[in-house]
């Protein structure tokens, strides 16, 4: 084999390994190129500059990331995968709007489109992501979830719609819930206490103040939670009422007693004047297997959610 051969044969391997093996990015690569590049109107440079920067961890975390990745894909007019990086982006941030010094009023037009069409839908993947949490007993995090979601409900996009509006009350019953639950699950301090001097002998018969007994929440340490024995839902009087939309939510706060009767109803939210009293005074027949506290009964505290169907 010549030299010369020889250096054609290992440029060709050369060449051959370089594309099966890009070169990792450099520090020319960096989301502040992307946007200069996409700032020139070089929008297939700044993209690519955008994908070799994928794998960087530290690069893709970046907050300016998928937005300058979207504005680049809708420059090139590839509006389905602009379509599905905004789905992303929303998704890990619901409140997200692009900048209005930065984008032009079309690019916007699409974000908020977009806003319209997938903020119901994730609000309603949190708020169950967030009701799993409550239930699995993680009351911390569903607090905390519980509580972003009363953030979002202020958005814009999601005050117009009576459907989302309804959840208000009901979001923010389970996130006094789950903060209250969340207190009870925290390990208390110990507290040194003084002496307690023996009571003085009695000298008239005395009156003891009557102590109202404690109520239990969901996650409360060493409580089981009540058992439903028998209760039912007066039918809703459709023909009373005939322009209230269906799927209305209603919210109620309940106490089981001791004796696993419904002491307390509260109306957190209502499905509608005229169903309201007939539902209170159905809940209050309600029968229950009590909670019980190391084998004891005890009184306990439920959120129920009332749903009026087709």
């Amino acid at each position: 084999m010549t030299l010369r051969h020889a250096r054609v044969c290992t440029a060709v391997g050369l060449i051959a390994w370089l594309a099966l093996n890009p070169a990792p990015a450099g520090a020319e690569d960096s989301i502040a190129e992307a946007r200069k590049l996409y700032q020139s109107a070089d929008y297939d440079a700044a993209l690519a500059v955008l994908d070799r920067l994928k794998n960087d961890a530290t690069a893709s975390a970046d907050p300016e990331f998928g937005p300058y990745r979207v504005l680049c894909l809708l420059a090139l007019g590839r509006s389905d995968e602009a379509q599905q990086s905004i789905a992303a982006i929303l998704r890990q941030n619901p409140r997200y709007r692009p900048s209005e010094t930065e984008t032009s009023p079309r690019i916007r037009a699409v974000f908020e489109d977009a806003r319209r069409r997938l903020l119901p839908q994730i609000f309603q993947e949190r708020y169950d992501t967030a009701k799993v949490a409550f239930e699995r007993k993680d009351f911390q995090s569903a607090a905390d979830q519980f509580r972003s979601l009363v953030l979002l409900l202020d958005d814009p996009t999601l005050k117009g719609e009576d459907s989302r509006a309804d959840l208000r009350i009901v979001v923010s019953a389970f996130s006094d819930l789950a903060e209250a639950a969340a207190i009870t699950q925290k390990p208390s301090a110990a507290v040194p206490t003084a002496p307690v001097p023996a009571p003085a002998s009695p000298t008239a018969p005395e009156r003891t103040a009557a102590v109202a007994p404690r109520v239990y929440l969901a996650g409360s340490t060493g409580v089981v939670p009540p058992v439903a024995i028998s209760k039912s839902l007066p039918p809703f009087p459709r023909g009373t009422a005939p322009a209230l939309p269906l799927n209305q939510v209603g919210v109620l706060d309940i106490v089981v007693n001791e004796l696993g009767n419904v002491s307390e109803v509260t109306v957190r939210k209502s499905v509608h004047p005229l169903y309201d009293q007939k539902l209170v005074a159905s809940v209050r027949t309600w029968r229950f297997k009590p909670a019980t506290k190391d084998g004891k009964p005890v009184s306990f505290r439920i959120v129920f959610e009332v749903k009026i169907v087709p």
